[in-house]
């Protein structure tokens, strides 16, 4: 989002496919030059009941 009183300052996305989780995160604005997105696969850690 770009405006004059607000901006984007981040973004983070949470995906779920079956039992693994993928988190990705980017500082700041996509569309800005530079924004890194960062990935981060969570596998299962089994039954805790």
């Amino acid at each position: 989002m770009h405006r004059a009183d607000a901006a984007t300052v981040s973004y983070t996305e949470i995906g779920v496919e079956g039992d693994l989780a993928t988190l990705r995160h980017s500082q700041g604005a996509l569309c800005q030059c530079g924004a890194a997105l960062s990935e981060l696969q969570l596998a299962p850690v089994g039954n805790r009941a």
